[in-house]
């Protein structure tokens, strides 16, 4: 099966690079990596989908790149996966089944009890009305930070039956509820705070997370290596011990007291 990630615009995309890592360390029987959308230059080794991308338009882009993969002749069955998952223990390519977190109204009410992330919530709340339109009024939650395997033709049918419908909406809770899957249960694998992550076999960052925090420290630590096809940084900044890694120049790190640049080389 093939591993398929979507990925945003930017050259420095420092999440990619230790994702693409820890899946060719890790998945055993791996068959392409597929990026589909923007593909920075420095990457190699992969098949690239192209995708314009609209900077406005995120869960527009989302939605683009998805049913570009589905049309294109990748295998029936891939691992769907962003580009802040990170696999940290083997697993082979069979090891990542649709994974739910319960019930969708249950999911959005953790979220509004927490108080956190509005922005998901009103997402899910939106994911939730369009399937109850569609006679699911209880379907499940797939919005988990995990790689998960979808059926590519299944996919491409949900997504042209939603239509313009499909922007804003989690498209695996989606895809699972008008497809009759149900998956099996899980935990979201987001690390977002500042403690130790755990021995967790999938780890899932945030931008900052990634950049300050042990999690982001752990990743890069693990995986030392430049994976096939990957061109080094060029411009790499360091303070206290902790360092970033950039394709490009950073104006504001330059700016900033403590970070200097050092010779490129990670």
């Amino acid at each position: 099966m093939d591993w398929v990630v979507p990925v945003r615009p930017g050259r420095d995309n420092e999440e990619l690079r230790y994702a693409l890592r820890s899946v060719r360390a890790n998945v055993a029987g791996l068959g392409r990596i597929v990026i589909v959308g923007y593909k920075p230059p420095w990457l190699g080794g992969v098949v690239h989908i192209p995708v314009r991308q609209n900077p406005r338009r995120r869960f527009r882009n989302v939605v683009a790149n998805l049913l570009a993969a589905c049309q294109a002749p990748i295998s029936d069955r891939f691992v769907y996966a962003n580009d802040d998952e990170f696999v940290m223990a083997p697993i082979p390519i069979t090891g990542f089944p649709l994974t739910h977190a319960g019930s969708l109204a249950d999911h959005i009410g953790r979220l509004d009890a927490g108080g956190r992330n509005a922005a998901w919530s009103m997402r899910l709340s939106s994911t939730l009305a369009l399937l109850t339109d569609r006679g699911h009024p209880d379907p499940l939650s797939y919005a988990l930070h995990v790689p998960m395997t979808v059926d590519r033709i299944d996919l491409l049918r949900v997504l042209r039956d939603l239509g313009d419908l499909a922007v804003g909406r989690d498209l695996i809770t989606c895809y699972a509820a008008l497809t009759g899957r149900t998956g099996v249960p899980g935990r979201d694998r987001k690390v977002t705070t500042g403690r130790v992550p755990p021995p967790w076999p999938i780890l899932s960052t945030s931008d900052d997370s990634f950049r300050r925090y042990p999690v982001g420290h752990a990743i890069r630590a693990r995986f030392p290596q430049p994976a096939t096809g990957e061109a080094p940084p060029q411009y790499i900044y360091e303070r206290d011990g902790h360092r970033i890694a950039r394709y490009s120049r950073s104006k504001r790190l330059d700016r900033l007291a403590g970070w200097t640049r050092v010779p490129s080389g990670l």
